[in-house]
Order: C-alpha cells, then sequence, then structure tokens
C-alpha cells in the first residue's frame, strides 16, 4: 500500500485578498501604494476622529516622542486643529519637562549629544504603514498562482520599484518570482515606450500629432521609479 499523498493546505481567501483584487484591476497607479497610501489615510481619521483622547494612544506617542516628520507633515496636512493640539501638547510638555535645568540639559548634551531626545519606539504611522505593506506584499505572493489573481495582475499599472523590491523579498517560489519579474519588466517596458513617444511628440516635425496616453508618462515615471509621494 503505498503512501497517502501529502496535500497543500488550502488557503482561505480573506478581505485582503478581495481589496488586493480590485486595487489591482482599478489603481491607475501602483496597486500597492493606493492600499498602502488608503491604509495611511484611514489610520489618521480613526486617530483623529475617535482616539485622540485614548490613553493608550497617547502613551505610544509620548514613547515615541511623536510622529517621523513624514507622518507628522501628513497630519498637518489633514487639518483637524483641535485633535493635532491635543495630541501635541503632549510632545511639548515632554519636550520641555526634558529642558528642565540648565545643568541639567547641559549635562545630558555633553554625554549624549542631541540623542537625549530620541525615540525609543518608532512612529506609530511608521508601524501601521509597515505592517500593510508586509501583509498586502505576502497575500500577493501566496495568491499569484490563482487564476483571478493573475488575471487582475495581467490588467494593473504595475508596481512601483520600491514594492517591487519589497515584492521580490518575500519568499516564493521560482514560477511566482518569474510571473513578478516578467510582469514588472512588461510594464516598465510600456513606460519607456511612452516616454520616448513623449520625447518625439516634442520635436517641432511631429507636433501635429497631437498627445495620446504618453502624455503624463513624465509624470508616471516619477511615482513608479520612487512610489507614490509620502508613502518611501
Amino acid at each position: 500500500m503505498g503512501k497517502p499523498s501529502m496535500r497543500r493546505p488550502r488557503l482561505t481567501k480573506h478581505i485582503s485578498y478581495y481589496e488586493l483584487i480590485d486595487a489591482l484591476r482599478n489603481a491607475d497607479r501602483c496597486p500597492l501604494c493606493d492600499i498602502e497610501e488608503n491604509s495611511v489615510k484611514r489610520y489618521f481619521e480613526s486617530l483623529l476622529h475617535e482616539n485622540v483622547n485614548d490613553p493608550g494612544v497617547r502613551d505610544a506617542l509620548a514613547t515615541s516622542h511623536g510622529y517621523c516628520p513624514r507622518h507628522a507633515h501628513y497630519l498637518r496636512n489633514h487639518g483637524n486643529g483641535l485633535g493635532i493640539a491635543i495630541l501635541y501638547q503632549d510632545q511639548i510638555a515632554l519636550f520641555l519637562q526634558s529642558l528642565e535645568g540648565s545643568e541639567a540639559i547641559a549635562s545630558k548634551v555633553a554625554r549624549k549629544g542631541a540623542s537625549f531626545w530620541h525615540r525609543s519606539e518608532s512612529c506609530p504611522a511608521c508601524r501601521v504603514q509597515n505592517e500593510c505593506r508586509s501583509h498586502y506584499c505576502n497575500t500577493l505572493v501566496r495568491w499569484l498562482q490563482d487564476e483571478e489573481m493573475r488575471s487582475a495582475l495581467n490588467g494593473s499599472s504595475g508596481f512601483c520599484v520600491p514594492h517591487f523590491l519589497k515584492l521580490l523579498d518575500m519568499p516564493m517560489d521560482a514560477d511566482t518570482r518569474a510571473i513578478l519579474i516578467e510582469k514588472e519588466r512588461a510594464h516598465m517596458s510600456l513606460l519607456l515606450g511612452e516616454l520616448r513617444e513623449f520625447q518625439r511628440k516634442h520635436d517641432y516635425r511631429f507636433r501635429d500629432e497631437g498627445f495620446g496616453s504618453e502624455s503624463n508618462s513624465w509624470s508616471r515615471v516619477i511615482k513608479m521609479m520612487v512610489g507614490e509621494e509620502g508613502l518611501f
């Protein structure tokens, strides 16, 4: 009697699978940038509308000395003055506390330099963003052999370089890696052709032809090479 065959465990499609399918089909930019930017937006909306007075949230911000510069400016641009005032009064109070006594602060700086005001924990928004990035990259890799996922990927706008490199860092088999690389090559080759066509139509000999999809390629190429503004 032969040995029983070993079957791969059956994967279950959770909400992140369907969110990824939706982004691949509908985003007019890197779909992972789209998902990640929306996760940051939801985080700050929830923070400002529901959690500014939550002791746990404020303790975490106190430990991290507020948000990193990138996310602090994102918060400022959100425009919720009252929520920001509540959250950042803690930061000012903590900073002033660290400066109490001119001799004490002089001694701290002499021993540690400016590191006396250091982050003992990472920015809370960075943690949310990094968890989102890893989760959806992992979801994509796990489901790339799925017919629906492959179809959505084929119709997508392609991945920005930072997200593509993150995907390549995920554990995967050789076939999955080959699919990712081939799809990225195809998207980038198309973009290169659009950039060349954009330049060609700036030549006075062809200026009457008019611009097509290549008209904004000069803007898209920046986002494809470095990701959406404020994400990396």
